[in-house]
């Protein structure tokens, strides 16, 4: 029997399984061989002989079902087992199909090395087991057609001569010996299948010769054949035929008839002796055989329970996985060889309002990520799927309805990856963390600029007293009426320097709304309207309608000047470059319980609104209008601070503020101020 291992057969058309399969088995006692396609395994097939098919369902041009069928074909291979490799979920329809070609097995991707190494070692020892019974077959088959030995006896030379010269051409080994003690020295030493014995000889005839043979366990079935020149007394004939002689030749004797005689008893002892060396092969055969097949069904018990304790703790892992992916604060995510999200936790849908089915699209994906991180992002995922380079991002995502989030990414390559996944990611939204850190950084810019604005409202104060002292003392000086003009002007800039250090003041130290004193809003409007009237470009209008009975509230006059100002100054600048615009303010009542404390029952508002017919703002910039230093203006028209202090002062007086823009169409700013508290 040859040591040639079996025969191993891997067909996938991806060569990296090819070589991954190859390591992980190549201590096994087989020989490997592999194709990348069903027609190369045919090739191999039609060449050599294999222990076991390892064939992959999913291929191009022959799938792994038409490779099969093809298999089966092939007269060596009618039976060899195929072991069918899949990496996807198949139909009920698509097994029976396998099993219908003669499949012995399906293992799905990825699947345990150990198991495949147990199902390859059961087929391999079955495959050895043919092999042994076909040689021992052709073994049994050798040894009946095996030389049989002849002992001849006799006195008489001549006489050997003759017998060993008629048997010369019957191919069988002949031996001679001229006396009995001769001839039971020969077969106590050497294998004799037929005794042909004289019957008369000195010291030792025939009979007597016969009797010591057949004394001997070993040679009871000995046949032996009696040659005697004289005729046998019928008593001499019964004594050798009860010691077991089965034949007796009388001489003389035609060499044809001794030559057939003893050719019909050989044929009968190699029958004989074929049929005893056959049962004694498969005795053995059978025994190996049963301790063979009694350590596999051992072996395989052992190995489905290994494979169902196996199968219960993968179960248990992927149980603890999902509950794991299912807590996490993030969706999880896979990248596949295309740059395509190919799979969404189910947190996508809670966290941006679409569902994991709507987001596998890599390319609707991206659409929704801001377009000034777009590129980033998508440069990431490349070198994440094509180089394996892991990342750490943050990018914004627009909600589904419309809002923007931010996201913190973590992506990482998959070392051994299932088909089609490059990439594992986790995303978490950081919307709230995001806005919190700016909230605060903002605070902490608020906090420094009101420590240096306090030091600088004192000493401002301190240089506009004395600039004011000295504008007294000058106007009482006789002058020319000019002169006195441009002291006024003067003055009044002056009385503007100190209303802005005296609302940066308010602004660090707000006074409360009841300790304010009643003031009329139309009257404050007036006094306002030429201050925008100066500022406004030619073909600008400005104008004040108000429809209150009663326009009285607890504010600070200069304050809700200023609140004037800033907004209408906004409305001019938007209206700058228009060929003709209006600034329309309006003085209404309002009705509501917004902003209010439950206890009281007034619900009576003022209603101050400044509308421009400039450019508009979109949805976004309305989102971030009154926050601190976000301007819409180039860094030379504004610091940012103009509508985030017209807010500070509206919320300090007890009111609020709203907006309403469409882009074109214009802005309006409805400030909403309490009535006045009468006594």
């Amino acid at each position: 029997m040859t040591d040639q291992k079996p025969v191993v057969l891997f067909v996938d058309d991806r060569k990296e399984n090819l070589l991954a399969l190859t390591s992980a088995l190549e201590d096994m006692p087989m020989e490997i061989q592999t194709a990348f396609s069903g027609q190369a395994a045919l090739e191999i097939l039609r060449e050599i002989d294999v222990a076991v098919i390892l064939l992959d369902v999913s291929m191009p041009t022959l799938d792994g079902f038409e490779t099969a069928a093809l298999i089966r074909g092939l007269k060596r291979n009618q039976k060899t087992p195929i072991i069918f490799l899949t990496a996807a979920c198949l139909s009920k329809a698509d097994i029976d199909k396998g099993f219908a070609l003669g499949a012995v097995d399906y293992l799905t991707k990825p699947f345990s090395t150990d198991e495949l190494r147990a199902k390859l070692r059961f087929f391999i020892d079955l495959f050895l087991q043919e092999r042994q019974l076909e040689h021992a077959m052709v073994e049994i088959s050798r040894s009946a057609n095996g030389q049989i030995s002849i002992l001849l006896v006799d006195d008489d030379l001549r006489n050997l001569q003759t017998m060993k010269a008629v048997l010369k051409d019957s191919g069988e080994q002949i031996l001679t010996s001229n006396s009995g003690r001769s001839a039971l020295s020969i077969l106590l030493h050497t294998q004799v299948d037929l005794l042909i014995s004289d019957v008369k000889m000195p010291e030792m005839s025939g009979f007597e010769l016969v009797r010591l043979v057949k004394t001997n366990d070993r040679f009871k079935n000995l046949p032996v054949i009696l040659v005697t020149a004289v005729k046998a007394a019928r008593e001499d004939i019964a004594m050798g035929y009860s010691l077991g002689v089965i034949h007796y030749i009388l001489v003389p004797y035609p060499p044809e008839i001794f030559k057939a005689k003893v050719a019909n008893l050989v044929e009968f002892i190699r029958q004989k002796k074929s049929l005893t060396e056959n049962i004694k092969i498969i005795s053995e055969l059978n025994k190996n055989l049963n301790l063979e097949q009694a350590f596999l069904a051992k072996f395989n018990r052992e190995l489905n329970e290994d494979i169902s304790d196996k199968s219960q703790k993968l179960k248990l892992q992927e149980a603890q996985y999902q509950s794991l992916v299912n807590a996490l604060p993030g969706f999880v995510w896979t990248i596949s060889e295309n740059f395509q999200r190919n799979f969404f936790s189910r947190q996508i849908l809670e966290i941006t309002g679409y569902s994991p089915d709507e987001l596998k699209d890599q390319k609707l994906f991206g659409d929704f990520i801001h377009p000034e991180e777009k590129e980033f992002v998508e440069e990431k995922l490349r070198c994440l799927a094509l180089e394996g380079k892991p990342y750490s991002i943050e990018y914004r995502f627009r909600h589904r309805n419309g809002q923007w989030l931010w996201f913190k990414e973590m992506a990482n390559a998959v070392i051994v990856k299932p088909q089609d996944v490059l990439g594992v990611g986790v995303t978490f939204d950081t919307t709230l963390q995001v806005e919190e850190e700016r909230k605060a950084r903002l605070d902490d810019r608020l906090r420094a600029i009101g420590l240096y604005s306090g030091g600088i409202a004192h000493d401002f104060n301190n240089i506009l007293g004395v600039i004011t002292g000295h504008l007294d003392m000058i106007a009482v000086e006789p002058g020319n009426e000019r002169s006195l003009k441009c002291l006024q002007m003067v003055r009044n800039a002056t009385d503007s320097a100190s209303m802005l250090i005296r609302q940066m003041q308010n602004l660090l130290k707000s006074s409360p709304s009841s300790s304010r004193p009643i003031v009329k809003t139309g009257k404050i409007i007036q006094e306002t309207l030429p201050f925008l009237q100066a500022i406004a470009k030619k073909k600008l209008s400005v104008v004040f309608q108000s429809t209150a009975t009663d326009d009285t509230c607890n504010a600070d006059p200069i304050q809700i000047q200023q609140v004037i100002l800033n907004l209408g100054k906004n409305g001019l600048q938007a209206m700058e470059g228009l060929e003709s615009g209006t600034l329309q303010i309006e003085l209404s009542e309002y009705f509501s319980e917004k902003g209010l404390p439950k206890e009281t029952e007034k619900s009576s508002f003022l209603r101050l609104s400044v509308c421009d017919s400039g450019h508009g703002f979109d949805s976004e910039s309305e989102a971030h209008l009154f926050e601190p230093f976000r301007t819409t203006k180039s860094k030379k028209g504004g610091t940012g601070l103009g509508l985030y202090m017209v807010k500070t002062i509206v919320q300090d007086h007890g009111g609020w503020i709203e907006s309403e823009s469409r882009p074109g169409k214009g802005t309006c700013f409805h400030v909403f101020l309490p009535r006045a508290c009468k006594v």
